[in-house]
């Protein structure tokens, strides 16, 4: 931003927090912007229009700029880093992926302590992880704060894989514990019950994927980011059929896409 970069040779000492400060805003939801990572907002640009005395010709041009920068991004196909299962396994607890998040954070702290207060959990598991990721080449200095190294993780397998099974009972867990503890304006249960063929989980599973993805990427683009949050979707059977004389194999009973994405 050429006004940061001015103020900056004016005065050394000025910093982009002391910009965002009088923009009035946050200076992680300024540093995405300057890095590419979200495009300006309406109400940025009318406050850097009147910080810098904008005329009404280039204010329309910015805004009409970030409008075609804000729908290229959402054509955008987020790239992932996938993991192979045996990585996978030394990190399918919960929080190590809720710590990546919680790195994000507009407070976000690098210390164990920090971190377990913000998770609830203990201080010793918060360090293992740390330092697990940091070993794995998942965490990295980066800009001089510990951040993910490189794009979101997924794990995709074609089997019901114990590692992936221990995540999503876990996961399990913390849902039921948010829908007892959290209020209700902080979250949001759903349901639906209908019919539809077996043969169409795959298109299912496509689509639900694509949703979790976007989704993701919308409310993650609009900065602030305070809170860690987990999406989880279940979709199986509840009725079913009576045996039939072929008594299905081991493998057959575990063909199904068990997938997982964090940042």
């Amino acid at each position: 931003m050429l006004e940061l970069d001015r103020r900056c040779a004016a005065n050394p000492s000025y910093s982009l927090r002391a910009f965002a400060r009088a923009m009035g805003t946050n200076h992680t939801v300024l540093s995405r912007v300057i890095n590419g990572r979200r495009p300006l907002s309406k109400r940025l640009i009318e406050r850097l229009a009147e910080l810098i005395g904008l005329d009404p010709a280039k204010k329309e041009n910015l805004k009409n700029q970030a409008k075609r920068t804000k729908t290229k991004k959402q054509g955008q196909v987020l790239k992932y880093q996938k993991l192979d299962l045996d990585t996978y396994a030394l990190m399918s607890d919960w929080h190590h992926y809720a710590i990546l998040s919680l790195l994000e954070t507009v407070d976000a702290q690098a210390n164990p302590r920090w971190i377990a207060s913000r998770l609830g959990i203990p201080i010793s598991q918060a360090k293992i992880s740390l330092d697990l990721m940091k070993r794995l080449g998942i965490l990295a200095e980066v800009d001089g704060k510990l951040k993910q190294s490189g794009p979101p993780l997924c794990v995709e397998n074609k089997t019901s894989a114990d590692a992936v099974r221990k995540t999503v009972r876990q996961l399990s867990a913390k849902a039921s514990e948010s829908f007892e503890n959290d209020a209700f304006e902080t979250r949001d249960f759903s349901y639906c019950t209908f019919t539809m063929n077996p043969r169409q989980i795959k298109i299912a599973s496509q689509r639900i994927q694509d949703f979790r993805r976007s989704l993701m990427q919308e409310l993650e683009s609009y900065g602030d980011l305070e809170e860690v949050y987990e999406l989880t979707i279940q979709l199986f059977p509840v009725s079913r059929r009576r045996p039939t004389s072929k008594k299905p194999t081991s493998d057959e009973m575990n063909q199904f896409n068990e997938q997982g994405e964090t940042k």
